[in-house]
């Protein structure tokens, strides 16, 4: 039963994929520049593609708080974070550009957390999972497989199958923490795709990228479990009764004028 359904969801998965591979080629053209300058205008994050094919003129233009517009590839070479008076590189690290949405990052730019998706590559090698960076370089790694504890086959998360799924519900800071929710599990179905309620919440600290707390949320995957176990038990029940009832009515009566 468990390797049918299994293979049922492969199946399914593979011709929405199928259907999707043309749709997400045409749209997915990768992270361009871009910066974010601290609130005292010190400092200034530059994020720039490792292939400069995904540059274009508009992403490369930027605004300084004095209005002088500038070309982010001419005046910054590298990733990195940079004196914004003297475009002097405090720390440059060898990442391209990530999806502003998949970093977070401390007040003074010291402390990054990086999402890794292998779907546009911003660092090449670099498996899914949470990169913790201090000054530009890592301290700590978790991947995707450590942080994915239950249902973690790729049919049962919407980002490897379904266009515009995403690699988490929350990727936050809470001072020098990290919250991280990681995606509600799903399954592909004939009616589209289906939530099993499931998923983990973990908080991190940002200075060493250790695990401080994690929490996991199942309840509705426990509801499920519970349905199919009674609906289990309701028809192993009545097969049980119709088999006992069955036989009792192929026993032969016996006549009692025979006696």
């Amino acid at each position: 039963m468990g390797q049918s359904c299994e293979h049922f969801l492969k199946f399914y998965s593979v011709i929405l994929l199928l259907w999707l591979c043309p749709v997400w080629g045409g749209l997915s053209s990768g992270p361009r520049p871009w910066a974010e300058i601290l609130k005292d205008e010190g400092r200034i994050l530059v994020m720039l593609p490792l292939d400069e094919k995904l540059d274009n003129e508009e992403s490369l233009q930027f605004t300084l708080p004095d209005g002088t517009n500038i070309n982010l590839r001419e005046i910054f070479s590298i990733s990195g974070v940079y004196d914004l008076k003297t475009n002097t590189p405090l720390w440059t690290f060898d990442w391209g550009s990530a999806y502003k949405s998949d970093m977070v990052w401390s007040d003074d730019f010291s402390l990054m957390v990086i999402w890794s998706c292998k779907e546009f590559e911003f660092k090449r090698g670099v498996p899914l999972g949470l990169n913790f960076l201090k000054e530009g370089k890592v301290l700590k790694f978790h991947s995707e497989d450590d942080l994915y504890l239950k249902f973690s086959k790729w049919y049962f998360l919407s980002h490897k199958i379904q266009l515009g799924g995403a690699n988490y519900m929350e990727l936050i800071t809470e001072g020098d923490q990290l919250i991280y929710s990681t995606p509600r599990r799903g399954s592909p179905s004939p009616m589209g795709w289906r939530d099993i309620g499931y998923w983990e919440t973990y908080t991190f600290d940002m200075n060493t990228g250790e695990m401080l707390s994690l929490e996991i949320e199942d309840t509705k995957t426990k509801r499920i479990i519970a349905v199919i176990l009674a609906i289990f038990a309701l028809v192993m029940g009545s097969i049980v009764g119709l088999v006992v009832w069955l036989v009792r009515r192929a026993k032969p009566v016996k006549n009692g004028l025979g006696e």
